[in-house]
């Protein structure tokens, strides 16, 4: 096993051998693979349909203890295709264990699902804490792509380009209602918290390291304004093009959601108790505001009738009220 913040080894021998499952699948020119593909590369692994292309690689995201490089595998390009933008930033889908640790060493990739209606690509990685366990699904012409989180760390990190930019503008289902109710709450342990990783804000969209939403302090606090259906969703596009992308998380699952830098979102499952296997989505638009919330809201629609995701589809207007 390495060492945490050594550079991962072993994606080019468990890559070859995902590579030939997933060739195997495909049967070098079936009908199932004209819509997309999963395969591994020297070092990566990438997922591509019609509208995007997603790949998972190893990179530093930054300085763990004594200033070591914190190595993980994450997502390290999400381009949407019709616009030729790569959203991935600094990392996408970062799970990390402890400060500076992230998912581990890689044992097992291989491809489980891989027909003509979704390619699922299977993932383990090992670590001292644990293993962490992930499925990546792609569907035909769609610009969701699903995660389950088996067996994972401590948060889920997104710090991407929105739009391509450095920057972008946030948006979530039920921002201005969750806002409102929060003004109402006076409680001095939470406004008044001395960590301010936890502290009860009244911003539409706190800036780190306050929270937007924290279960485990903010006991009792009725967080349906900010849900649809009992999901989260939360997007950030660049203003100047609509570009973005998004993520859509079961409430019963996300016990604290941060917003990271205008550039993306901190959420922490199970935080702080058993963990529990869970789902999120995470999407492309080019419409803004209004597809990240309406294209949201087709995601959950579809997750709790136990439906197909949506397929793309033109943005629905401006709904980010």
């Amino acid at each position: 096993m390495r060492r945490q913040n050594e550079r991962p080894s072993v994606w080019t021998a468990v890559g070859v051998a995902a590579l030939l499952l997933s060739a195997a699948g495909c049967g070098g020119a079936g009908a199932a693979a004209d819509w997309g593909r999963i395969e591994v590369r020297e070092g990566e692994a990438v997922l591509e349909n019609s509208v995007f292309v997603c790949r998972l690689g190893s990179k530093v995201c930054g300085k763990g203890e004594g200033g070591a490089d914190a190595w993980n595998d994450v997502i390290t390009e999400l381009t949407r295709k019709d616009v030729g933008i790569d959203q991935a930033g600094a990392q996408l889908d970062g799970v990390w264990m402890a400060f500076g640790r992230g998912r581990g060493e890689l044992v097992e990739m291989k491809v489980t699902a891989d027909g003509p209606d979704r390619r699922t690509l299977h993932v383990e990685w090992r670590n001292e804490f644990g293993p962490v366990v992930q499925d990546y699904t792609i569907y035909p012409d769609s610009p969701v792509l699903r995660i389950d989180y088996h067996s994972y760390g401590v948060n889920v990190v997104d710090i991407g380009r929105p739009g391509g930019a450095r920057k972008g503008t946030y948006v979530f289902h039920g921002a201005e209602a969750w806002r409102d109710y929060r003004r109402t709450i006076t409680e001095p342990a939470w406004r008044e918290h001395e960590n301010p990783h936890e502290r009860l804000t009244d911003e539409l969209y706190p800036a780190y390291p306050f929270p937007i939403h924290n279960a485990r302090i903010w006991k009792g606090l009725d967080v349906s304004p900010l849900t649809y259906k009992g999901f989260f969703i939360m997007g950030i596009y660049d203003a100047d093009t609509g570009a973005g992308y998004g993520r859509v998380a079961p409430a019963a699952s996300i016990d604290t959601l941060k917003l990271l830098f205008d550039a993306g979102f901190e959420l922490f499952p199970c935080f702080g108790r058993p963990h529990e296997p869970y789902t999120q989505y995470l999407f492309t638009v080019t419409g803004g505001a209004g597809e990240i919330l309406s294209l949201g809201k087709r995601i959950a629609d579809a997750a709790a009738a136990g439906a197909p995701v949506p397929r793309a589809a033109p943005p629905q207007g401006d709904e980010a009220r």
